[in-house]
């Protein structure tokens, strides 16, 4: 395990420790969100590939897709504007793909498609909500994701380590219940990629995400 890896184990325990100990703080408040967000995934270093060809295969261009996420979060809030949060998710990378593979013999034929990389992932992060601004709470939130691929027939590590930065709004609706609406980005902040003759596979996305949020 190298220095950012133990950092990272660390940090993510650190979070975990947070919400344990709040079982015996009498004062400790927490709320359940549930998010859904649309996106357009790519990655840095492109074309690359992430497939395991037993042939030739060679990707000469690729353009960012539509891709999907839902998240389930509880936070802790610390006070009445900062909390912290833990997280299970769903979430793709998807992207189209132009290039040249090889049908068993020494030609190379072109072909079209779209790679979609599933990701389940544990998330820890941080947010501050403003003051209310026109019934509107305002609120910013940073978060770090370990991202683990639903299907390893694709050329990627076992797990991935992600950032994710929204922007957005609660908006009170009924009793204990808020509308939450951001837009968010994306980043992976390692190498994805199990190919070790590949460029870094570092997949990113930005969107939009809709939720509802219930203080408990």
């Amino acid at each position: 395990m190298n220095i950012f890896n133990e950092r990272l184990f660390f940090f993510f325990l650190m979070i975990g420790a947070t919400f344990l100990q709040a079982q015996n703080d009498g004062n400790a408040t927490y709320s359940v969100e549930f998010d859904f967000g649309l996106s357009r995934t790519l990655h840095y270093h492109r074309p690359i590939s992430v497939t395991q060809c037993y042939e030739a295969c060679i990707p000469l261009e690729q353009k960012a897709r539509k891709a999907y996420n839902a998240n389930l979060s509880i936070y802790r809030n610390l006070s009445a504007s900062n909390s912290i949060k833990l997280g299970l998710g769903w979430s793709e990378y998807r992207f189209w793909e132009r290039g040249k593979a090889s049908p068993g013999d020494t030609s190379l034929l072109p072909y079209e498609t779209t790679r979609a990389i599933s990701y389940y992932d544990i998330s820890v992060g941080y947010r501050h909500t403003f003051k209310k601004m026109a019934h509107l709470y305002p609120f910013v939130e940073t978060e770090m994701m370990l991202e683990l691929p639903v299907d390893r027939s694709f050329a990627v590590n076992p797990y991935g380590i992600a950032n994710k930065t929204r922007v957005g709004l609660l908006v009170p609706a009924s009793g204990k219940w808020d509308v939450v609406f951001d837009a968010f980005y994306k980043t992976g902040i390692i190498n994805y990629s199990s190919l070790s003759f590949t460029d870094a596979y570092i997949p990113y996305g930005y969107g939009i995400q809709i939720g509802l949020n219930r203080s408990i």
